[in-house]
């Protein structure tokens, strides 16, 4: 515990700084004056996305370990003395009740966050791609060695960049943990507006999303996988967007520039969230109307800037700007992964998201008549509701209208527009529950939300209530969840470390021109085996004398 603790303050730290100073060069690029504060979530969050950009511009040229470690934090200082945060920096003015519940919430992510990563895709291939991005430049043609090695996520490179894996102690997996710690902090700011009667439906969301936060993602906490922070940062955008109309209305502002940031940044973790780029797209349109030549010009770069490294890692992995895209096929390296590979791996992932747990061969070429009714009697009875309300949820929206008016709903349309059309983007593309949690909640959460809101103008003495009943149960809840999980030898056990990867259980197998390892049966690659693959690879042969030369597809005899 007392190595996360450290850790987590330490990148909490750089990421506030490198995010106060990247909102105060916006600011500066934008020429955005007397523009009103951001939040220390916000801030730490757009922190995050700018250091994982200099991070993945770094792993183009030098490994993920103690160089670029002294680099990020020489960054970070000349950052802190340069603007100086700790002079504006205060807590937030929370309620005591609120302090309380944010505390037994993080006490909950700091137990999960010690225990050993059981994520079946971490064991697979999560462990293994951070640990060529600590150990190695981005390595040509990687993902010939192993498919899942060319999914490239930019979260891959954050977790390697505060790994800490050269200090020889163990490579630590802790930023979603991080994310989850920010996220919390974000959403309790609705907690904080109900008790001081500030009821708006971004409120509602945020109080929502809070507790949905730890009952969806509580098990990935330990793990670096990129299902959590794509769900984390498609609420935040949202509920971002949400608040900026609320009180500003569609002027552009530097909450327009950090929503357009973090759609973007939220592209490169998980492509699952393609429909945030909406979002993006509609933040520069609104530039290009008003002819703002200069400004749009400027958000293009940046929305570039934020890419280009995750694109070029793309190309060097696969020889595909967008992998395993093949119909983008514009290069000609030979270690380019064989086209139609790359297709196969396409409707592998189609299909096994249609049905997970099964032999999703069986059901290749299924009409979309006979696939969806078979996907559907094979959801749970909580997916099977989830799914269905959110494809309800506009005729929720249809009686806000009817009891409100168009004026008010025009501040909830733009997020909900693009979270249901998340849904339908998830549905038709990769429909397993957990890539679409991020959606079909937030289009729930912005259906409801707003009849909540208007429900709740209606009393009087709603806040007394809230805070001699309504609080104290949630934070017993908090509390009686965190006793139940909670293993008092366990935490003993991990007072000073949190738990490493689980065991690889491989042998050496071959590839064309050298060993690597290979899974047992019934086992997992994880972390400690280097490289580890599924099973071996005859067609597959090194480019050179050593892995950093990469490798490519050949024929066999």
């Amino acid at each position: 515990m007392l190595a996360t603790l450290i850790i987590w303050a330490y990148s909490f730290a750089l990421f506030y700084i490198y995010g106060w100073g990247g909102l105060i060069f916006l600011r500066k690029i934008f020429q955005l004056q007397d523009e009103p504060p951001v939040s220390g979530p916000v801030i730490v969050v757009a922190g995050m996305a700018i250091l994982t950009t200099l991070a993945s511009f770094l792993s183009l040229f030098i490994p993920l370990g103690r160089l670029a470690a002294i680099l990020i934090l020489i960054g970070g200082i000349l950052i802190a003395i340069t603007t100086r945060p700790w002079k504006k920096t205060r807590l937030p003015a929370y309620h005591f009740l609120v302090w309380v519940l944010l505390a037994a919430a993080g006490l909950t992510t700091l137990e999960n966050a010690i225990h050993a990563p059981t994520n079946s895709d971490t064991a697979l291939y999560h462990a293994q791609a951070i640990r060529w991005i600590e150990s190695f430049r981005v390595v040509p043609g990687l993902a010939n060695l192993h498919n899942r090695l060319g999914f490239n996520s930019s979260w891959f490179v954050l977790n390697a960049a505060f790994s800490f894996a050269f200090l020889g102690i163990q490579s630590f997996h802790l930023m979603n943990s991080v994310i989850m710690l920010v996220g919390l902090f974000y959403f309790s700011q609705g907690l904080q507006n109900i008790l001081q009667r500030k009821i708006t439906t971004s409120s509602i969301a945020k109080t929502v999303l809070f507790f949905l936060s730890l009952y969806l993602y509580g098990n990935d906490i330990a793990s670096p996988s990129t299902d959590l922070p794509a769900t984390l940062l498609t609420w935040m955008v949202s509920i971002l967007l949400l608040e900026k109309l609320e009180s500003r209305g569609i002027q552009f502002d530097i909450f327009s520039v950090v929503i357009f940031l973090l759609a973007i940044f939220a592209l490169t973790v998980k492509l699952s969230v393609l429909p945030l780029a909406v979002i993006a797209f509609l933040v520069v349109l609104q530039q290009i109307r008003i002819r703002d030549s200069v400004c749009t010009l400027r958000l293009v770069s940046l929305g570039l800037l934020v890419l280009l490294p995750w694109l070029i890692r793309n190309i060097i992995l696969s020889g595909y700007l967008v992998f395993p895209v093949s119909q983008i096929d514009i290069f000609g390296f030979d270690w380019k992964y064989p086209r139609e590979n790359a297709d196969a791996n396409r409707l592998a992932i189609i299909w096994f998201a249609r049905f997970p747990g099964k032999n999703w061969s069986d059901f290749v070429g299924l009409s979309f008549n006979a696939w969806v009714p078979q996907w559907f009697n094979g959801l749970s009875f909580i997916q099977r509701n989830l799914f269905s309300v959110a494809i309800m949820s506009p005729l929720i929206l249809v009686l806000f209208m009817k009891e409100r008016g168009l004026r008010l709903f025009k501040q909830f349309f733009l997020p909900y527009f693009v979270n249901y059309m998340g849904v339908i983007f998830w549905f038709l593309t990769a429909p397993d529950v957990r890539f679409g949690y991020g959606f079909l909640t937030m289009s729930i959460v912005l259906a409801f939300s707003p009849l909540i809101a208007l429900v709740l103008t209606q009393f009087t003495s709603y806040t007394g209530f809230v805070t001699a009943i309504l609080f104290p149960l949630l934070i017993f809840y908090q509390g009686y969840s965190l006793a139940e999980a909670a293993d008092p030898v366990f935490i003993k056990q991990h007072l000073i470390l949190p738990a490493d990867y689980l065991p690889s259980r491989a042998n050496p197998c071959p590839i064309s021109n050298g060993t690597v390892f290979c899974r047992k049966e019934g086992g997992q690659c994880n972390y400690a085996d280097f490289p580890c693959i599924p099973s071996p690879r005859p067609n597959v042969e090194m480019r050179g004398a050593d892995w950093q030369d990469g490798f490519r597809t050949v024929q066999v005899p």
